[in-house]
């Protein structure tokens, strides 16, 4: 009678947590930039488990509907290095500011599944969102935004214009040009998705305070907060 091989079990991977800043808009790559005081704050005040990453692009206002595409493919090979790390099983958390949430939106709409999402400022529109959460492409939303925000109120605002324009344009492959203002519906959008989505706005905020020096430790202990309480409750499903 032949032996039998014996039996190998395959142990998990030890886990680790990817927290990946994501910049909006008209940032300079330099060492004031928000993406890298973010990567150090991490690296001092949250434990070992955590690596500290970032995704940095520049563009303008105007034409940043160019490369909008390429930098979502760019991010998704990142975050896919970590998702295939053979040495540890990474949870994935995407932070984005401004028009970093539509770089997040887009990458989630196309199937990518992260742990959470941290969306400061965000500059995309709730139903691109709202189509994440009902994919179940994340577990976790928590929203930064302000009603007196005035980048996203000038957004809201020239939506007519732009949504026209963007029709007159859509034959010759211009994608939208407009900017979505889910950061002054915080609250609305919350109460919409509330299993999933925490709203964080802060009502004398402007669109580019939460990182400018006076209010960058503030901004990081809430984000701490949030981050920390994520690991201790387990959401509802959602309906």
């Amino acid at each position: 009678m032949e032996s039998s091989s014996p039996s190998c079990a395959i142990r998990p991977l030890p886990k680790r947590t990817l927290i990946l800043a994501i910049n909006g808009i008209r940032v300079k790559q330099d060492f004031k930039a928000w993406t890298r005081r973010f990567d150090w704050w991490l690296d001092v005040n949250l434990d070992g488990n955590i690596v500290a990453e970032r995704y940095e692009y520049t563009c303008s206002a105007i034409f940043r509907f160019k490369g909008q595409r390429a930098r979502v493919d760019e991010l998704i090979e990142l975050i896919n290095t970590y998702k295939n790390d053979e040495n540890f099983d990474y949870e994935i958390v995407l932070v984005g500011h401004s028009n970093g949430n539509d770089i997040i939106q887009r990458l989630l709409n196309l199937g990518i599944h992260v742990n959470e999402v941290h969306c400061f400022a965000p500059a995309a529109f709730e139903a691109d969102f709202a189509r994440a959460i009902r994919k179940k492409s994340f577990k976790r939303m928590f929203i930064y935004g302000s009603p007196k925000d005035k980048a996203l109120r000038a957004a809201r605002d020239a939506s007519f214009l732009t949504r026209f324009l963007s029709f007159i344009l859509a034959p010759f492959g211009i994608p939208h040009l407009g900017y979505g203002y889910l950061g002054l519906n915080g609250g609305g959008f919350a109460s919409r998705f509330p299993t999933v989505v925490t709203d964080c706005s802060q009502p004398e905020f402007d669109h580019s305070t939460w990182f400018d020096d006076e209010q960058f430790d503030r901004t990081m202990s809430l984000f701490k907060a949030n981050y920390l309480s994520s690991r201790t409750v387990t959401p509802p499903t959602t309906p």
